[in-house]
């Protein structure tokens, strides 16, 4: 039995009702992920950019410039641009997840 004269919500025998509330935020790893492959990806094709060019303009006044450098520049782009890449996929099909959802 409930009294009309007080709040329900102090009354034995009272249950709220509940309505599911969504709340969706953005997940700030997924924006890391975003930046991330982007970085990865520019960063491969301007390595790969800058040993190409390094190897077709020679300037032999300083070895490490001309021999190591443009090297390890060759080791490490194709890398990062697939990791920028796979990075890239990973997270659209992350967001294409939650899209469905």
């Amino acid at each position: 039995m409930v009294d009309e004269r007080y709040d329900p919500a102090f009354q034995r025998g009272f249950e709220p009702v509940v309505e599911p509330v969504e709340t969706r935020g953005r997940n700030p790893w997924l924006i890391v992920l975003w930046v991330l492959a982007v970085v990865f990806t520019a960063a491969g094709a301007a390595a790969l950019y800058y040993s190409t060019l390094a190897l077709s303009s020679p300037n032999l006044d300083n070895t490490v410039t001309f021999y190591v450098v443009p090297q390890l520049l060759q080791a490490v782009a194709p890398w990062l641009v697939g990791v920028g890449l796979a990075t890239l996929s990973g997270v659209v099909f992350v967001h294409a997840v939650q899209w469905r959802r």
